[in-house]
């Protein structure tokens, strides 16, 4: 997924993967973070998806990141490394 978020080059294409992103697949990605956080491998592979995908190349976010499409990003985005850090407790208990 990390490669394929970062050959969106264009705001077009961007904004049509994030639309498609925001409305199913950020809980799964939340989930995904939480249940994986005691894996290194798969920790590290989500987060570096969620740092390409927040990452504005290219002026790619449309409109600018202080814009709706920004804060939802934001929203979701900080709900995924929440979540992954409230997992350490359990995995620190193990």
């Amino acid at each position: 997924m990390r490669g394929f978020v970062s050959s969106l080059q264009g705001k077009k294409a961007y904004n049509t993967f994030f639309e498609w992103m925001k409305v199913d697949y950020f809980p799964l990605v939340q989930q995904l973070a939480m249940t994986f956080a005691n894996v290194p491998a798969a920790s590290n592979s989500i987060l570096k998806f969620i740092g390409e995908f927040v990452c504005n190349k290219g002026q790619r976010l449309n409109p600018e990141s202080s814009g709706v499409t920004g804060i939802l990003l934001f929203r979701h985005m900080s709900q995924v490394v929440s979540g992954y850090g409230k997992s350490f407790p359990a995995i620190m208990n193990t």
